[in-house]
This record gives C-alpha cells, sequence and structure tokens, in this order.
C-alpha cells in the first residue's frame, strides 16, 4: 500500500509543531559542529585528532544510550523520557561553558551527544506516526535547515563577541521549546495512518527480526557515513585550501538554501515516485559532486561539494527515516533511526581526519566518492530486498498477530 498525495493529516497542528520542535532543538548543536569545531582548533588548539575524538565519542555515547532505550521503547513513558533527556542536555551544554580542560570537555560532549539524540530520536517516533510522513519528514528538514542557516551565519559573530561561553549559552537559549514540546506531546505515539498500521510492503516480520527495518538502518548509516564526516570538516577542509574561517561560515550559510531547495522538493513529490528513485538519484548525485571536488580542490570545487551535500542531505533523508517507519510500525527501529546516523558518523570520522592530514583536501573528497558508491549499493539492495518481501507476501507485523 502506498500512501497517495491526496491523504489527509490526522494530527493537529499541535502535535506536528511539537514533534518538529523536538528534532530541531536537539540538532542543532550537530549541525554548527562545524562552527564549533573550528572554533575549538582556533581558541583551544585542539587537533583535527582530537575533533575527530570529541565526534566520535558523541556519536558512541548516543549509540549505547539508543539502544539500552530501544530495548524497553515498548513500555517507556515517551514524554518523561525526552523531559529526563532535555535537563540533561541542557545542564551538559551549560557545563561546557565553564571548562578548557579536554577530558572533562570529552566527557561533557558524550552526555550532549547522547541526551540530545535521544530527544531527535523520540521526535522521529512522532513524525513517524503522522498519517503522512515523507511530508513532515521533509517540512522538518526545510525549517531545521532555514534556522541552521542564520545559525552558521550568527555562531562566528557570536564567538567573536563572547567568545566559546556564548556559543554554548546560544544553544541552552532553546531548550524551553524542547521541555514544552515533551508536555505537549503524547506519552505513548500510535500511527495515525492505516498504511503505517500494518503495511505488507515494506514490513517483513514481526519483532527485532524484521529485515526491512534492518536494511533501512543500513541504508541510513552508509549514507550518514559520507555525510556528517564531511560536514564536521569542512571547516578543516575549507582550511586546509587557504579559506578564511568567515568566508567558510559564509559558504556553509550561502548554500544553505539548496539544502532548503531539497527538502521542499521532498515534501512536494511526497511518496509519488516511491522511495527508491529519489534516494538512488540523491547517491548519484553526491558521488558526482564528491569527483568535482576530487578534480577541482579550489575555492569552486569547495562550494560545489558543500552545495551538493546540501541539497542531497535535506532531499534523500526524508525518504530514508519515512522508509524505516513503514517497515516498523510499532516505532522500535524509527527510534534506532539515531543509531544509524551516529553510527555512519563514528565509522568514518577518524578516516576523514586521517585523510585530511595525509593528503590534504582530495583525501575526504577521494573518501566521500568511494562511500558514496558503497551507499548506492546498499541502497540498491535494500530496494530489492524490500521489493521481493512484497512480492513474496510477507505479512506485516501485525497482520501476523
Amino acid at each position: 500500500m502506498r500512501l497517495t498525495t491526496g491523504q489527509k493529516e490526522t494530527r493537529s497542528v499541535t502535535y506536528l509543531v511539537a514533534a518538529q520542535l523536538l528534532i530541531f532543538q536537539s540538532s542543532l548543536g550537530q549541525y554548527v559542529t562545524p562552527i564549533y569545531f573550528g572554533v575549538l582548533a582556533r581558541q583551544l588548539d585542539y587537533t583535527n585528532q582530537q575533533l575527530a575524538a570529541i565526534g566520535t565519542t558523541e556519536a558512541a555515547a548516543s549509540i549505547f544510550v539508543v539502544i539500552a532505550i530501544a530495548l524497553f521503547i515498548g513500555r517507556l513513558n515517551m514524554r518523561k523520557l525526552c523531559l529526563v533527556a532535555a535537563g540533561m542536555l541542557t545542564a551538559a551544554t551549560l557545563a561546557c561553558a565553564l571548562t578548557t580542560d579536554p577530558a572533562v570537555l570529552l566527557m561533557l560532549r558524550a552526555l550532549v551527544g547522547a541526551s540530545a539524540t535521544v530527544i531527535s530520536s523520540a521526535g522521529m517516533v512522532y513524525v513517524a506516526a503522522t498519517a503522512i510522513p515523507v511530508r513532515w519528514f521533509g517540512v522538518q528538514m526545510t525549517l531545521t535547515t532555514l534556522l541552521t542557516m542564520a545559525g552558521l551565519a550568527g555562531m562566528p559573530i557570536i564567538e567573536r563577541q563572547f567568545g566559546l561561553p556564548g556559543f554554548y549559552v546560544t544553544l541552552v537559549l532553546l531548550a524551553p521549546a524542547t521541555f514544552w514540546s515533551a508536555f505537549v506531546l503524547p506519552a505513548h505515539p500510535k500511527p495515525a495512518s492505516e498504511a503505517l498500521k500494518g503495511d505488507s510492503s515494506l514490513a517483513a516480520s514481526a519483532g527485532w527480526l524484521n529485515p526491512a527495518a534492518i536494511i533501512g538502518l543500513l541504508a541510513i548509516l552508509a549514507y550518514a557515513a559520507y555525510i556528517y564526516p564531511m560536514y564536521n570538516f569542512s571547516d578543516r577542509i575549507g582550511t586546509a585550501i587557504g579559506l578564511a574561517p568567515v568566508y567558510i561560515g559564509f559558504v556553509l550559510s550561502a548554500t544553505t538554501p539548496i539544502g532548503v531547495v531539497g527538502s521542499l522538493l521532498a515534501t512536494t513529490l511526497g511518496n509519488r515516485f516511491g522511495a527508491v528513485r529519489p534516494i538512488a538519484a540523491s547517491a548519484v548525485l553526491a558521488g558526482i559532486g564528491y569527483l568535482y571536488f576530487h578534480f577541482s580542490t579550489d575555492v569552486v570545487g569547495f562550494w560545489v561539494a558543500i552545495s551538493v551535500m546540501s541539497f542531497i542531505w535535506n532531499f534523500a533523508q526524508p525518504y530514508l527515516v519515512s522508509t524505516v517507519g513503514r517497515a516498523d510500525p510499532d516505532g522500535r527501529f524509527v527510534f534506532l533511526n539515531g543509531l544509524a546516523f551516529e553510527g555512519g558518523r563514528i565509522l568514518t570520522t577518524f578516516l576523514f581526519a586521517a585523510s585530511l592530514s595525509a593528503i590534504g583536501p582530495a583525501g575526504p573528497a577521494l573518501l566521500g566518492t568511494v562511500l558514496m558508491t558503497l551507499s548506492a549499493l546498499l541502497i540498491y539492495v535494500a530496494v530489492r530486498f524490500i521489493r521481493t518481501g512484497k512480492a513474496q507476501g510477507v505479512e506485516s507485523p501485525r497482520q501476523a498477530h
């Protein structure tokens, strides 16, 4: 069964806004990571390896916490979970402003990463429970991208005026939105769409042995393995080709509208062309962008690479996440989306740092090309597996019971 563009949304405006805010507020710190890494390198003399350690520690902590929570997600109160995580995120972020010790900062960033991932994962569960998840994931990407554009442009100014503490305080000022969202959303979200309640086109079996959902997570992991490290190290890559920090921030901000175009396109198309073709086209386009930067490691190549990445990131992600939601109406694998994203980041962060240090700007570009090729192949295999399950008439989890 495929959702049509004419299907009506049954969730309230309050529900939709609150779910969007959960994902945005908890993810903003990750979206401005390139600026944050640049600040640490300039003000505290952090090396590429130390920056990679921070990124990897955040990802590892996120993976551990998300797995632990996912095991009991059916019995957890999602509202209370979000409130606890929001409190941890706020406290840890404020504490980061009070220390310059690398070891202490590393532990605090682990708490920040874990709590932020829990909140954003919960937000994804709420969005996946809407009647038209592709549309609302697209809206979420659009809003997040627009607000991130302001953050990328504003954070360097905040750094110059208030230093590193001002960076952290700015993120904390958004915390009330997370607390409000947790209060107004239901404690136990249930699917709003009949398509999500029992969709045999993507669900292959019940419980944790759900091949369609597992393959969907692997597709997200491969996708994230090239997106996040390249994005996080964009400041370092730009510096390696001689760009000033302010100009790098300008490029990241100026190319953000291209990402808005991608998310708006996903929102408009919805499921009109399914999920296969948009994701496959995204993989091909991203590979072309990285190849261009590999053979043209100059200012133009940097612009092209960042522009392509911005578009693909926002266009493909709604399809990837909603596909897992269609395969997993109970939400346990949707909650693990954060695991797939963080897993992709942790798998390749040190490789990106090593390639940048050893080869220069062309190193990450070459590694990105290889990863995108792998991502495209994995997505193709995942979709073939899902279609085979549908052709064989495999029952969905709810139909099986």
